[in-house]
């Protein structure tokens, strides 16, 4: 009867330690909707010779809007509009981006971490071998965006800073 005694101690011991190691290597849930805000505002970043791209984010009731342009010479060149939805089902983000000659891109994303937001190219939100962006935020006033090919080398890096239209 010691035997048993000693053995079923053991056993839950062993069950209360191990249940403790799993209990820390979870991860804590990021607020993604919360995260976003981050981005609320106009951001600009210098992309060529006389060439200003400006993206202005906005809050769009429980959604977002993301306004953007290029300025060449001081003249709007392209435009375009991203409108963001979190879809809480899956806890990630999906866009959808169309310019005026109705050209346009969908995408799924979400922050990895608090200061890391990541999008994957998609069509029609279906995963594929498409190209992914990142959007890393260095501080409130900074976020520095890589685009990378589906084969994942960089195609550019732009840094944005916000501005005050």
């Amino acid at each position: 009867m010691k035997k048993l005694y000693l053995t079923i101690r053991i056993a839950v011991f062993l069950l209360i330690c191990s249940t403790g190691m799993q209990a820390q290597t979870i991860q804590t849930k990021l607020n993604q909707v919360e995260l976003m805000k981050q981005f609320i505002g106009t951001w600009q970043s210098n992309v060529g010779k006389d060439s200003v791209d400006v993206r202005d984010w906005q809050n769009y009731g429980k959604a977002y809007m993301m306004i953007q342009y290029k300025l060449v010479k001081g003249q709007k060149a392209s435009q375009g509009i991203c409108n963001i939805g979190f879809d809480s089902e899956e806890g990630n983000f999906k866009g959808f981006k169309i310019g005026l000659d109705g050209h346009y891109v969908d995408w799924i994303g979400l922050f990895t971490s608090e200061k890391i937001f990541t999008i994957y190219g998609t069509k029609n939100f279906n995963t594929g071998p498409y190209g992914k962006y990142t959007f890393t935020f260095e501080s409130p006033e900074c976020y520095t965006t890589t685009n990378y090919n589906k084969d994942g080398e960089v195609i550019w890096i732009h840094k944005f800073s916000k501005v005050n239209y």
